[in-house]
């Protein structure tokens, strides 16, 4: 694709990194779970899921050309199959958000364990936690979706250190 003037346009570096954004975090911790299972054989399942990431793009191209007005699983699927259809397509990407949301939080709280092996006992608790505030910040500002954690990272800094402040200097 060339890249066009209209912003409306898709190419494929928007095309790729909206793939990425939605299967691509999964590459840090899947083939460590992968090899536990397969052992040599993970090379060619990491393959295997290149080979469907690409056909995967290849589809978002698509389905963004068909619907330059936007849409996602719910409105693609009622569209092609019906309401009934879509409803259960939204449902199931609702269960895939949770559990990649889960499984990368636990993850991520097992690798900062093993830099300070005194979080390794808390992993479960610290990814409630975790997955608590996202949850609360998604609540709160639900139209700033993708950006809201990094903000809220940083607005949830400034208040522990304006709080840290108070409580040194009464």
């Amino acid at each position: 694709m060339h890249p066009t003037r209209d912003t409306r346009q898709l190419n494929w570096f928007l095309a790729w990194a909206v793939v990425f954004c939605d299967i691509g975090t999964s590459i840090y911790y899947v083939p460590g779970i992968l090899y536990g299972h397969v052992k040599n054989a993970t090379p060619f399942f990491v393959l295997l899921t290149t080979g469907g990431f690409v056909l995967l793009a290849l589809k978002y191209i698509e389905i963004s050309w068909r619907n330059p007005e936007g849409g996602g699983v719910v409105t693609i699927t009622t569209k092609a199959f019906g309401p009934m259809w879509g409803c259960l397509g939204g449902m199931l990407i609702i269960v895939d958000y949770f559990l990649t949301t889960a499984i990368s939080a636990v993850s991520g709280f097992q690798y900062v364990g093993s830099v300070f092996p005194f979080l390794d006992n808390h992993v479960v608790l610290l990814s409630c936690t975790g997955v608590g505030i996202l949850g609360i910040e998604y609540h709160r500002h639900p139209r700033e979706r993708h950006g809201v954690s990094g903000h809220g990272v940083r607005r949830l800094c400034h208040r522990y250190h304006r709080h840290r402040r108070r409580a040194r200097f009464p």
